[in-house]
């Protein structure tokens, strides 16, 4: 059995990709965050198998931005690593076999690329989506112990690295999807409007913010 998860804060002002908003401003912020969370949404309602949603803070918030009957749970632990642990020990008690965990920081994230982690879950015990700063967008597991991840420093250049190794060192083996990137700086902003000036359809909800919000160009401003 498969099961993917999301990790999402609840879309509350000031509590949302603060280092965003020290150049944004909270309420452009909380718009562009809120859209990032409608095109993860769309992004996993067209695959076939179960989402848990785990929010940071009020999972009622966060249910508010999503489809009606959202699974979504409350993320419990203290630090990232205790709440991912938290997350994946109740996928296997509830007998999940193969679990992944995705973020809401990488809009426009191609589906094949979960499709593939899965698939990578056949022969190696843990996948990582490999992201351009240095962590990872997505982190899959099969029979695998989680308490690793109570040992991994996060928001920090190395994280992958940090990551693969605890999990080699464990005698682990380690599937590397395509790289990928998010969103956590101002600078990232850039890197967005360039990918999805070519290919607006990949996140419509991030595109139409971006736009409105006069961080991207309009479709016809080249016309």
């Amino acid at each position: 059995m498969n099961l993917l998860m999301v990790f999402a804060r609840a879309p509350e002002r000031g509590a949302v990709k603060t280092r965003l908003a020290r150049a944004l401003g909270e309420d452009q912020t909380l718009r562009l965050y809120e859209a990032f969370v409608r095109d993860c949404a769309a992004l996993v309602s067209g695959l076939d198998v179960p989402v848990w949603w785990w929010a940071a803070g009020d999972p009622a918030v966060l249910a508010g931005v999503l489809p009606a009957g959202a699974d979504v749970r409350k993320q419990v632990g203290d630090g990232l690593g205790a709440r991912l642990e938290h997350a994946f020990r109740a996928a296997a008690s509830a007998g999940f076999e193969r679990t992944l965990v995705i973020g809401t920081d990488s809009p426009g994230m191609p589906r094949h690329l979960i499709s593939e982690a899965f698939d990578a879950l056949d022969s190696h015990r843990a996948v990582l989506g490999p992201a351009e700063d240095g962590g990872y967008y997505l982190l899959g597991l099969r029979g695998t112990s989680p308490e690793f991840l109570s040992k991994v420093t996060y928001s920090r250049s190395d994280v992958l690295e940090k990551t693969r190794a605890l999990l080699t060192d464990a005698g682990t083996s380690v599937g590397l999807l395509p790289p990928w990137f998010d969103v956590d700086e101002p600078a990232d902003l850039q890197r967005v409007v360039d990918v999805f000036q070519r290919s607006p359809e990949r996140a419509p909800a991030t595109v139409q913010t971006l736009r409105a919000l006069g961080l991207m160009p309009a479709e016809d401003a080249s016309c």
